[in-house]
């Protein structure tokens, strides 16, 4: 009863609940030592139904799995804690999608532009669902590009990187594009029906 209060506090004021929902949890856990069996009930009769779902990255599909961690991590599947509410288990996964979309994601910008014969500037990671690479004062892409395959992934990070020594899409522009990916038309195709897979995803 209390947790739901305060998430209704949350939702319909602007009154920041982080500090409360912290010392409940602390209260929680001070509970849970000194009451094992307790701690396990709660487990039991609180195991996510999201546990099972497959989640994509780099054109395959894993696991979301709980474990008896304390973190979160990818290692051939999603693993999170098994006692994690559902919204920290999203949380969880965007968590693990930012670091590997970051470790991915800058390895082949700095090959790529390699290739091109461009300085890539700063990366920024956001959370867009459609426009997953685009070129500002930074490079900035979607973490969720990393669900797409490395066609995909590779394609929109050149097309990006194209964007610095052409910044409009002018006939050099894809030029330059082609000489990279002759296919690139079949992996704008690609993209276009992960941008679709995205847009669908409610849950992340």
């Amino acid at each position: 009863m209390i947790v739901d209060f305060v998430r209704a506090a949350a939702k319909y004021s602007k009154y920041d609940v982080k500090a409360i929902f912290e010392e409940i949890n602390r209260k929680q856990e001070f509970f849970y030592d000194r009451n094992p069996d307790e701690r396990e009930r709660a487990y039991k009769s609180n195991i996510s139904k999201k546990f099972g779902r497959r989640l994509p990255y780099r054109g395959r599909d894993y696991i979301l799995g709980g474990d008896g961690g304390k973190k979160p991590f990818f290692d051939d599947c999603f693993c999170v804690p098994a006692n994690y509410s559902d919204d920290q288990i999203r949380n969880a996964c965007i968590k693990i999608y930012l670091e590997l979309a970051h470790r991915d994601i800058t390895e082949k910008v700095q090959t790529f532009s390699a290739q091109l014969g461009v300085t890539p500037p700063e990366i920024k990671l956001n959370g867009a669902k459609t426009s997953l690479g685009s070129l500002t004062k930074t490079l900035n892409f979607s973490w969720r590009l990393v669900m797409g395959n490395d066609s995909v992934i590779d394609y929109v990070v050149v097309s990006t990187l194209a964007q610095i020594t052409h910044p409009t899409r002018t006939p050099e522009y894809w030029a330059l594009v082609e000489s990279i990916f002759s296919d690139y038309k079949d992996r704008q195709d690609s993209l276009r029906i992960l941008q679709e897979r995205l847009k669908s995803e409610e849950w992340l």
